[in-house]
Order: structure tokens, then C-alpha cells, then sequence
């Protein structure tokens, strides 16, 4: 590689050192890679990558399971069927959808307006039957299983005639229902690939979202099913169990909601916007790992005025991709191939990741890195220039060239084993498997149907819904229908499934107002920027109606990384459409992968390997629900007992209820350990949003971030690090531990919280933290001791709709804090064990905000003194059985069998207990056969130990209900002359045992008569 320079500034400031080495990369500053990366590594080093085995599914336009990021595709496809989830191989299946004749123009026509959906203003047209209309206006045969649509209407305009398409069923009784809608803002409004029921009644609906007055047209398509399916019966999974040495499959599942059958057979994304979240969520950056040996280091800490730049070469193979990463402020980087620019970004608030796959076709080229001002900042309006200071001069810190090793090459490895190698575009759970369903509602809906059939097929874990549409308070519901979608929610939560859904972009205080992110059992995300500040386009304030649209829901959960748009904000604000000036963006946009064109045709080997850049609540939202992936995976392999995930197989197989209880335990975890911005990213909250800044809530729901920004590393440790080392027992010693922790600004390198879970009985539960001192390049700028809040969370049951139940929490602002929780002791019955997360939080450090390099250090003590154990306890052990002689008169020698029966015993003392014979010294036990075990002499008589196959307990489940336990055992009557006379044999008794007494664990005098004794006479020989 080599550098040039040009004009004044690159030139006079020189180029600083440069290094190709991997250690020096690794100690890259982590701007220069995935900010991403950083906060999802500190989890991966704690051993939870996502687990292949379970999945994260997603509702959106498709996924690109081509890229090698997303894939390889198992080759199955579900497809419901006669109320089943079928798996289906689509290489041997000849099913199709066909249209059914030709579309229908001007099917239904109307007139509407004015009116607008906060008026619930609507347009209902002719109902209609689809076989009728297949026989009677198309005049053709076939059974309609699907209905496409078209709403045009004229005039036309965005802002003021905007209609939405519904589609509406009858009921038996009369009523109508939501079937379908089509509400994206643009003309036609259209459904596609819509299940029917040929012989129902249906209408359609023009729902007015913004209107004056127009007229409107409904085209109508019907279609039918052709051919014939190929179900697979193998597992999606099957891959793991096989031993092949090939790559494991990514995207384990597809499913197309707007053709069941398969508008698209596989994997595939034309509207590109679920691979990205698919990548933000788990994508396995196997596209996107480094190639150190061609990697430089630089830092020239160059001023650049207007006119000037910088230039880098870097050869660049042509399956491999240009990678570029900088640090600066109002500069753009541009990769230049054969004098073409292919590629410009510029370098927003603080750092830009570029990069681009070669452009040429074979061999090695080279390629020119180019850095320059951003120039054209001149035309801004001065209340943009402030934000970011002088709008014509730039500056570059540092910058890494090079480029990515060629997919082929990475095998495995990328963020997606722990010893590949470093990837820039991975996903927060780079290892959990991906499940793609191509749609908005509908497949939402569908899953919701079917949410225990998937959940058990694959191993679902959590579902992201990047998408909405506007509904409940302030609104409500409205227009004589309710969306299926709400209700749907609740059945996938039921069967175990998190949805974490995007809070929306509407630019507005009001926020949850859409479906799904409003629904109560969803965590809906709002977006930050680099620095935790809110994004403007964010929506966050006011809450929802739910589907029973009597309960109000608050929103949002939580913010994450979302990437900004600074230009976003100024065209709203403005009112202007296009602004007769560029404004380039200042802020990190999130990058992942870019899909591919549906219809491209690429050779095998060379799948597409780009990356792009999006802001937004969508890019928030999937960082959550791999935050869920990960936390998942924790708490099934390390949780303690009463928080232990079940697999998705049995949470499908629950009861509603409980499998709810479930899947809102790992949400309160996320919402729980996320932390309050008000204070550490003030200035960024307030330069974007000044509409809605948080405030500090100690602990509760604001407004706009909800409870606070989402923390994978510690919404990890608090379900598997025991903060105690060990758990207690009742009246066994005290335990304390302390840890020296640290939580800083420094993001994202510095944790913003610690955590871990205590699991005690009865006793007394301390925690305490205590600021010791700061530390980091920016130390010296705090003018204060931290604020630094501690909470205990009841890990066992979260509040109402999973929000964190709070058990004690303490304000620290000046650096310290301390609760403490009593916790009974039960009854000897019922005794207590009470699982908690214990959480400190960082919430402001006087003088400095989030970007600057200062670490809180402090003192984290946890202690616990257990109540005393419950004594001895003195009940009478009763039971209660028979016993049985096979005769009344024995002559000498003669065996007698004898019978005992257990009926029941008193369970307050116990659990088991052994039964015992009893027989004069006189008479022989035979132990050889029969179930004496064996005897011993007690007072003057002969006790029997009575032994079923070796085991001389019997529980007390074996005897509950009618139940009995019966034992048989032989004894000769004594064969002398003397022998002559009665014999009193019994009576049985049945005795407590306690396991923990060694030896036979008999509880000493607790023992109880069952069967009664009776007297039996011996007749001598010879008499």
C-alpha cells in the first residue's frame, strides 16, 4: 500500500505510523470496527455466542439467505396445511399458485372522502363470494384459494389524499373481521397472496389515513392451487447430528406468508430490509472477516481544509472486499477503481465503516482510498453547522485499509466460533440459527395460529417485527374491525416465543402507537445514536390500547443502537420534501448485509458479500432480540433451577399460562438490566430530540427510552454469574462476597451496568456498592463523585407484562449505596427459596457525558445470613395396612405365609417408610424366598425385615389414593414335642425413615401398628 497527500493540510501534518500486523489491528481502537462488535464481544467472551440448535425468527420482507452471512439454506420451506406445519422440500415439489383467468380491472369503485384515520373515516364496497365470482364474472373453473388486490385512487397526492386497502370477512353471525391490509403510503395499495375461503362472504375496505376527496378503484385477482407438495420428515437441525464437514446451515427455515406455497421457493429478499435485521441479529460475519496480512494501521491526524485529501492504495483480489474504517470529524471517504468512484460514505459524528466488494472480475487489482472534507457542509443552515463545528474543515485521526478474507476462505469461523477470526459485520447472536418469514402481518398472524408448531419444529426462541402500523391511544381502534395482529402477539408469547418489535419512526412524542411494538407482550425498542442520544425520528410518550382494548400499554421497553439521520429532522421540520441542498449525514448508521436482487443468477462460490448502511427503530429492534438469543441461551445452559429455561419444546407443550410466565422472565432480564440515560448522553438526547428527552426515574418506565438503554453483557451475567459463589441453606453459615467492578462513558468499551443473580432461602440478603475512584484518559474532567443505582429484582416473577419487579433499590448519588432484603422463612412444608438479580447501574458522572474516557471503579459487596433451620419436628407417625396367616393350626415344620399389606402413612414426618414382620423366636424365617430380607431378635421376638426386589422402602406416591404396597414372607412353626401350643405371630408395623441417617435410617421410636397380631396354635410330633 502507499499514501499520498495533496494541498496544505494532509501535507503539512504528515502521515502518521503504520503497522500490518494482527495484534496491532486487534488493538485498533474499537471505532474502527462494529461499535456492535464491541458490547456483543464482551457476551461471546463469556462463552454464549447463540446456540445453532435454536433459533431467532423474523417477520419482514425476506431474507438473503445466499449472502454467507445469512446462509447456507437447509432446503426447507413450512408450508401450513390442513391446520399443520408442514417441512417442504421444493426442489421435489411441483406446487403452484395460478391465477385463475385474468385480473379483474375497476372490480369494486367508490367515492371517499374527506376524512382521516384519527376519525376512523371509511369506505365499505359490494360484499362478494369468491367461487361466485370465479363462475360468474370470470366465467372460468377452479377453486379460489387466494385473492390478490389493487386500490388506486385519483387525485393523488402523499399529503393530503392517501388511502389504505382492507379486506374484510363475515361471520356466521353477521359481524365482519380484518382479513388482510395494505397501508404502506404509496399508490396502488396492494394485497398479494391473501388466503381465502372460496365460499365466504368478503368486502373491501377504503380506510382514509389523510383525505380531501377522490375516487377510488379495487382491482381483483383470485387464484388456485396447482400441483402437488414434497413434505421432508428430517429435522431442520439435521445438519448438526451428521458429522459432515460442510458449513453448518444459518437460515434453517423459510416461510412465505404471501404465497404458502412459495412466491419465492427460497430464501430471498426483494425489498432487502429483513436481511439487514437478519444480520443485525444474528448474521455470522463470515463475509466480513479481516485479513490482517493486508491490513494497515495509520494515523495521520490531519486537518483537511477545503480542496484538500488524502489517498491510500490497497491490492484487492477480486472474490475479496475493499474494507475501509476511519476516525474523524466532517469527512467523506471515497474507493476509487479505475478513476470510478464505487463507493462514498462519509464519516459521520465519529467513525464510518466503508466497504465494497471488487468490481473487477479476475485476479488482483488496485484500489484507491480517498479522504476529503465533507464541502459541501457550507450549504447547511446554520443551526445544523453547530452541531458538528466548522462545515468546511475535516479532520482525520486514524484509519485501517485493507480488506476481507473471500467468504470461501472463512469456513466457520467470523464471530461465529470462538477461535475465527475478527469480524466487522457479525451479529449480537452470531451463532443462533435464523428462521426467515417473508411478511408483515400475515405471517405474524399465521404464527400466532400455529406459534406451538413452530416453537417444537424449530426451536424458536424470540421473533423481531421491524415494521407497524398505527393503532391504539391516542387513537384507538377504530372503524368497526379489530386487527388479528394484537391477539396473534399473545398466542406466540404463550407458546413461548418473545417478539421484540421496533417502537417506529413517526417522528413524534407520541409513541407505541402501532402494532406490534405497543402490544403489552412485545419489548419495543427505540433507536439511539453512537452515543445513547435518542434518535429524532424515534417515537417514544404516550401508550397503547391492546387487543382487549380496555388495558393501557406504556411504551417503549428499551433503546439500542439505531443508527441517525440528520437530514431526517431537518426535512421534517421543515415540511420540505427534497431540500434544494445535499445534507449528508453526521451520525452512525448501522451496516449489515445487503441482499441481493431476488432474481440474480451468480455462480456457486461467489454469493454476494456486500454490506449497507440503515437508521432506524428496525436496526434497534433486532440488536434486542439478539440480545434475547443470548440471554436464552444462558439462562437454559447456566441459570439457577427456578430461572433454568425449559427448551422450546416443552414451553410449547405448556399450559398458556405458564409458558407466558416464561417468556416474560427473559423479557423482564432485558428490561431489568438495561440503564437510564437522562444524564450520560444528555447533550445528544437534547441536540436531536429536544421534543422528547428522558428524565431520570430511578429505576422506572420513561417515556421515551422506556427503561433505559439494553445491555447484552449484563442481561447475561445476571442470569448466570452467582454472586454468592454457592447457595445457602437454612441455618448454615453466613456468606459475603465482594468484587472490585467498574462501569464507565468510555462506550463501547465500558459496561453501563454489573449484575448477577443471588438464589437464597429464608434470612437476610445485603448488597452494597461504594465508589472508590475514577480511572481513563478523562478522568480528571469528572467534578464529582458517580450517581450509581443498585436494584434487586424478583427474578421469579416479573411484574405485570414482564416489566422488572422491583424488590429494593437505593440511590447512590454520591457514589454509594446499600439495600437489604428480609426474606421469610416459610413453613416446614412450604419453605422459602427466592431467586434474585441484583443490578448497579451507572447514571451520571458530573462534568462528562458518554464518548469520553472515564471509568467509575467501586466496591460491590453481597452478603446473606440465613434464618435458622427448622428443628426436629414431633408428630405422631400413624399408618395404617393388614396382615394375614395362611392358617390358624400348624403341625411341626409346617411353613406358614404370611401376608402384609401398607395402606397409607402419615407424610408429616416423612416420605417413606419400611415395613417390619414380627414372629416368635420359636418359628424360622425363611429368607430364601418370599420378601424377608432379613431378621434380628428385638425384645425377646424375631423382627422381620420385609424387602420388595432388594428395596425395603416404600414412598409415599406408591401408597397415595387407593394404592396399596403388599409383602409375603414364609415361616416354619417350631418341630419338637415341647412346641406344642399357642403362638402369637405380629403384629406388622410400618417405620419413618430418615435418608439422612446412615445405617438402616430408622427414626427411632416413630414407628406405627399396621396389621394386628393373632394367635396361632402348633400341634408337636408325636402328639
Amino acid at each position: 500500500m502507499k499514501a499520498t497527500g495533496a494541498a496544505t493540510g494532509a501535507s503539512a501534518l504528515g502521515l502518521g505510523a503504520t503497522g500490518s500486523v494482527a495484534a496491532e489491528i486487534d488493538e485498533l481502537d474499537a471505532r474502527l470496527l462494529n461499535w456492535r462488535n464491541v458490547e456483543a464481544k464482551k457476551v461471546w467472551d463469556r462463552g454464549y455466542r447463540g446456540r445453532p440448535d435454536r433459533t431467532l425468527a423474523l417477520t419482514d420482507s425476506g431474507i438473503s439467505a445466499r449472502h454467507p452471512d445469512l446462509g447456507p439454506w437447509n432446503g426447507i420451506t413450512a408450508v401450513i396445511e390442513n391446520d399443520e406445519l408442514l417441512l417442504v422440500d421444493t426442489e421435489k415439489s411441483n406446487r403452484k399458485i395460478e391465477q385463475i383467468g385474468s385480473q379483474i380491472t375497476d372490480f369494486r369503485t367508490g367515492t371517499a372522502g374527506p376524512g382521516t384515520f384519527v376519525e376512523g373515516s371509511e369506505v365499505t364496497t359490494e360484499q362478494f363470494v369468491p367461487s361466485e365470482v370465479v363462475e360468474n364474472e370470470l366465467e372460468a373453473s377452479g377453486e379460489p384459494v387466494q385473492l390478490g388486490a389493487e386500490l388506486y385512487w385519483e387525485p393523488y397526492q402523499d399529503n393530503t389524499n392517501d388511502l389504505e386497502l382492507r379486506l374484510d370477512i363475515q361471520g356466521d353471525d353477521g359481524t365482519w373481521s380484518e382479513v388482510a391490509t395494505a397501508a404502506t403510503a404509496d399508490m396502488p395499495e396492494t394485497l398479494s397472496g391473501v388466503d381465502i375461503d372460496a365460499d365466504a362472504t368478503y368486502r373491501f375496505v377504503a380506510e382514509q389515513y389523510t383525505n380531501t376527496n377522490c375516487d377510488f378503484r379495487i382491482n381483483l385477482s383470485l387464484s388456485e392451487v396447482t400441483g402437488k407438495l414434497k413434505t421432508v420428515d428430517e429435522s431442520p437441525f439435521a445438519a448438526l447430528d451428521d458429522g459432515s464437514d460442510g458449513p453448518i446451515p444459518k437460515t434453517v427455515g423459510w416461510y412465505d406468508a404471501g404465497s404458502r406455497y412459495g412466491s419465492y421457493d427460497k430464501p430471498r429478499d426483494s425489498n432487502g430490509h429483513g436481511s439487514h435485521v437478519s444480520g443485525i441479529m444474528a448474521g455470522s460475519g463470515r463475509a466480513s472477516t479481516l485479513d490482517y496480512q493486508n491490513t494497515e494501521l495509520k494515523e495521520p491526524r490531519a486537518l483537511l481544509l477545503p480542496g484538500d485529501f488524502i489517498e491510500y492504495e490497497v491490492d484487492i483480489g477480486a472474490a475479496s472486499t475493499v474494507f475501509v474504517s476511519g476516525l474523524g470529524e466532517n469527512v467523506k471517504i471515497e474507493i476509487i477503481y479505475d478513476d470510478e468512484v464505487v463507493h462514498e460514505s462519509p464519516l459521520r459524528l465519529d467513525s464510518i465503516i466503508a466497504d465494497e466488494p471488487a468490481v473487477h472480475d479476475s485476479g488482483t487489482e488496485t484500489y484507491t482510498i480517498r479522504v476529503r472534507p465533507m464541502e459541501s457542509r457550507a450549504a447547511v443552515p446554520v443551526a445544523q453547522q453547530a452541531q458538528n463545528g466548522n462545515p468546511t474543515t475535516g479532520r482525520l485521526k486514524k484509519i485501517a485499509i485493507g480488506s476481507y478474507i473471500p467468504p470461501a476462505d472463512v469456513a466457520e469461523g467470523g464471530a461465529r466460533t470462538a477461535d475465527g477470526p475478527q469480524a466487522v459485520h457479525p451479529g449480537i447472536a452470531p451463532n443462533a440459527s435464523l428462521v426467515g418469514l417473508q411478511g408483515l402481518s400475515g405471517p405474524t398472524v399465521d404464527l400466532g395460529e400455529y406459534a406451538a408448531q413452530f416453537a417444537k419444529t424449530f426451536n424458536m426462541r424470540a421473533v423481531n417485527m421491524s415494521w407497524g402500523y398505527v393503532f391504539g391511544l391516542p387513537l384507538g381502534a377504530f372503524g368497526g374491525t379489530l386487527d388479528n395482529t394484537p391477539a396473534a402477539l399473545k398466542k406466540i408469547a404463550e407458546a413461548g416465543i418473545l417478539t421484540v418489535a421496533a417502537a417506529g419512526n413517526f417522528m413524534t412524542p407520541a409513541n407505541g402507537n402501532s402494532v406490534p411494538a405497543g402490544m403489552d407482550e412485545p419489548i419495543s425498542v427505540a433507536a439511539t445514536g453512537p452515543f445513547d442520544g435518542l434518535t429524532p425520528y424515534s417515537a417514544g410518550g404516550l401508550g397503547t390500547i391492546d387487543e382487549d382494548e380496555t388495558d393501557v400499554d406504556r411504551k417503549p421497553d428499551v433503546t439500542a443502537p439505531g443508527g441517525d439521520i440528520d437530514d431526517y429532522l431537518v426535512r421534517f421540520a421543515t415540511g420540505v420534501a427534497g431540500l434544494p441542498y445535499p445534507i449528508p449525514s453526521y451520525d452512525e448508521l448501522v451496516r449489515s448485509v445487503r441482499a441481493a436482487d431476488p432474481e440474480e443468477n451468480f455462480e456457486d462460490g461467489d454469493p454476494p458479500r456486500d454490506f449497507t448502511s440503515f437508521g432506524g427503530t428496525s436496526m434497534a429492534s433486532p440488536y434486542v432480540c439478539g440480545i434475547s438469543g443470548l440471554v436464552a441461551q444462558a439462562m437454559e445452559e447456566d441459570a439457577p433451577e427456578p430461572i433454568t429455561l425449559p427448551t422450546p419444546e416443552e414451553l410449547a407443550d405448556m399450559p398458556d399460562a405458564d409458558a407466558l410466565q416464561w417468556t416474560y422472565r427473559l423479557k423482564q432480564v432485558i428490561l431489568a438490566t438495561a440503564s437510564e440515560t437522562a444524564f450520560t448522553a444528555a447533550p445528544y438526547h437534547a441536540a436531536k430530540t429536544p421534543a422528547h428527552v428522558p428524565v431520570y426515574t430511578h429505576g422506572g418506565r420513561d417515556p421515551y427510552e422506556g427503561f433505559g438503554r439494553a445491555n447484552p453483557d449484563t442481561a447475561v451475567d445476571a442470569v448466570s454469574r452467582n454472586l454468592l459463589n454457592e447457595t445457602p441453606d437454612l441455618g448454615d453459615k453466613d456468606l459475603s462476597e465482594s468484587y472490585r467492578e467498574s462501569v464507565g462513558l468510555y462506550i463501547p468499551e465500558d459496561s453501563r451496568a454489573v449484575a448477577g443473580y443471588v438464589q437464597v432461602p429464608g434470612g437476610d440478603l445485603e448488597a452494597s456498592i461504594e465508589f472508590s475512584e475514577y480511572s481513563g484518559g478523562n478522568a480528571g474532567m469528572a467534578k464529582g463523585d458517580p450517581h450509581l443505582d443498585l436494584f434487586v429484582y424478583d427474578a421469579e416473577e416479573p411484574a405485570a407484562n414482564g416489566a422488572p419487579n422491583i424488590v429494593a433499590s437505593a440511590r447512590g448519588e454520591q457514589g454509594s449505596a446499600s439495600v437489604s432484603v428480609s426474606v421469610d422463612r416459610g413453613s416446614r412444608e412450604s419453605p422459602t427459596e427466592r431467586t434474585f438479580f441484583v443490578v448497579a447501574k451507572i447514571v451520571n458522572v458530573p462534568g462528562v457525558v458518554n464518548g469520553y474516557d472515564v471509568q467509575a471503579n467501586f466496591d460491590f459487596d453481597v452478603g446473606f445470613s440465613p434464618a435458622a433451620a427448622f428443628g426436629p419436628k414431633i408428630v405422631d407417625f400413624t399408618a395404617s395396612g393388614s396382615r394375614s396367616d395362611d392358617g390358624s393350626v400348624f403341625t411341626g415344620g409346617q411353613t406358614n405365609q404370611i401376608t402384609v399389606t401398607l395402606s397409607e402413612f402419615n407424610t408429616d414426618l416423612t416420605d417413606e417408610a419400611k415395613v417390619f414382620g414380627e414372629v416368635p423366636t420359636e418359628w424360622n424365617v425363611i429368607t430364601e424366598y418370599g420378601d424377608a430380607k432379613a431378621t434380628k431378635e428385638v425384645d425377646g421376638r424375631t423382627r422381620v425385615t420385609l424387602a420388595r426386589d432388594g428395596d425395603t422402602t416404600v414412598s409415599a406416591s406408591e401408597v397415595k389414593g387407593d394404592k396399596t404396597v403388599s409383602f409375603s414372607y414364609f415361616a416354619e412353626a417350631p418341630d419338637t414335642v415341647d412346641a406344642t401350643g399357642p403362638y402369637t405371630l405380629g403384629p406388622a408395623r410400618a417405620v419413618a425413615v430418615d435418608p439422612s441417617v446412615d445405617g438402616d435410617g430408622e427414626v427411632g421410636s416413630e414407628e406405627a401398628e399396621v396389621g394386628a397380631a393373632d394367635t396361632n396354635v402348633v400341634i408337636g410330633q408325636g402328639t
